[in-house]
C-alpha cells in the first residue's frame, strides 16, 4: 500500500507537559486533525509490517528525520492504515529531495509470519519493498 502524508512536526513539538502531565501539543493536535482529513488509507493492515518511508523536508534547514516518526507513526494509526505501530517489524528511514511545504512517501505490506520467528525475520530481511 502506498500513501502520501503532510510533513510531520519534530517531536519536540509533538507533545507537551502541562500539570505534570504529557500532553499532545497545539503542533501535534493539529498534524492529527490535518491526517485525519487528508490520508485515506485503502485497507487497514493487520498483521506483520513492514514500511518504507521517505522524508521529503520542506526546506534545505537540517531535519533529524527520526525526530518526525512518532507523529507519522500515531497518524498512521489514527487514519487506520494498522491497527497499532507495534505490528511494524521493519522500518526504513529515507531522506528524499526538498519539495515546497514538505510531504511524505509511504509505502507498507503486510507480512506473514510472527515477530519473533525465525522464518519471519529472514524473510523480512531478504525481502524489499
Amino acid at each position: 500500500m502506498k500513501l502520501e502524508m503532510p510533513w510531520p512536526p519534530s517531536i519536540n513539538g509533538y507533545k507537551g507537559v502541562s500539570n505534570g502531565r504529557i500532553i499532545l501539543a497545539k503542533k501535534g493536535r493539529e498534524y492529527k486533525e490535518l491526517v485525519s482529513l487528508t490520508v485515506k488509507p485503502e485497507r487497514k493492515l493487520t498483521g506483520r509490517v513492514i514500511m518504507e518511508v521517505t522524508l521529503h523536508p520542506p526546506t534545505k534547514a537540517r531535519v533529524d528525520i527520526d525526530n518526525r516518526m512518532k507523529a507519522l507513526l500515531d497518524g498512521l494509526t489514527l487514519v487506520g492504515a494498522y491497527e497499532d505501530d507495534s505490528q511494524i517489524d521493519k522500518l526504513i528511514i529515507n531522506r528524499g529531495i526538498v519539495i515546497k511545504g514538505g510531504k511524505v512517501e509511504i509505502e507498507m505490506k503486510e507480512v506473514e509470519g510472527c515477530q519473533f520467528d525465525e522464518d519471519h525475520l529472514n524473510a523480512i530481511r531478504s525481502e524489499g519493498l
